[in-house]
């Protein structure tokens, strides 16, 4: 194990504790906002942290910056197309197309989604489109948390050596039925405090990492002897990764 000196882990365990104290502050956890940010975020941190930037890093190496950059634009794309629907089309489903009025500014692609909707029976299309959606979003998550707790489980048992598949796949069953025993008594506001309390817990070990290699860096850079390292993961090296985050049950 390397050393580390004590000032780093002095600024490691500080920036624990802070970000601990902030993220568990009750007007934070209290607040709509945050409510509404925990879910979408929590995914955001199991698939950037464990997947996207471990897989970019081993397969671009340097560039892996440059490439995270990419998939933020391209999902800011994706995120400015569902701000616009919650916006302009969200209300077709609970009225008809309005009618224009010098009142009533609209966005000229609303006014063109109304305009192609009157020709189709927008009411009854926008019902049925998002009535099919709600299905396919429940099977996406389903997948989605599956894989997650997958990958859990094989991260948490790889220092225990090669063992069976079955006590991955135990692991993962007692975490659903520990999920599902908090959905049976305590209904979705228990499942959502256990995720608040999760997420904040997250973001304070990452608050710590992140500190913590400001501060290596910081002291590097004091020294004169920081540089940026060419890496190149080995073939070999990519493909025991993808062994871990890629669980046998899904492949």
């Amino acid at each position: 194990m390397p050393n580390v000196p004590a000032s780093s882990l002095i600024v490691i365990l500080a920036a624990a504790c802070l970000a601990g104290v902030l993220l568990f502050y009750r007007p934070l956890t209290g607040a709509s906002v945050w409510r509404a940010t925990v879910t979408p975020l929590a995914s955001i941190m199991g698939s950037g942290f464990l997947v996207c930037a471990p897989l970019l890093y081993a397969n671009v190496g340097n560039y892996a910056v440059v490439a995270m950059i990419g998939l933020l634009a391209l999902a800011y794309c994706v995120g400015a197309v569902i701000r616009f629907n919650f916006r302009h089309a969200e209300p077709l489903l609970e009225t008809a197309c309005p009618v224009q009025s010098p009142e009533r500014e609209e966005h000229r692609l609303h006014k063109a989604h109304c305009a192609a909707g009157s020709r189709v029976q927008a009411g009854e299309a926008a019902q049925l489109l998002e009535k099919a959606s709600y299905f396919a979003l429940a099977g996406a998550y389903c997948i989605s948390v599956s894989y997650y707790l997958q990958l859990l489980a094989s991260f948490a048992l790889q220092p225990l050596g090669s063992l069976s598949p079955l006590w991955g796949k135990g692991l993962v069953t007692l975490i659903l039925v520990g999920i599902g025993a908090v959905g049976l008594l305590r209904g979705l506001k228990g499942i959502e405090r256990v995720e608040r309390v999760v997420v904040g817990i997250n973001l304070a070990m990452i608050g710590a990492l992140v500190a913590g290699l400001l501060y290596h860096n910081l002291l590097l850079a004091g020294e004169g002897s920081w540089r940026l390292t060419r890496y190149y993961a080995p073939v070999a090296q990519v493909f025991e990764f993808r062994q871990v985050v890629e669980p046998r049950g899904l492949k």
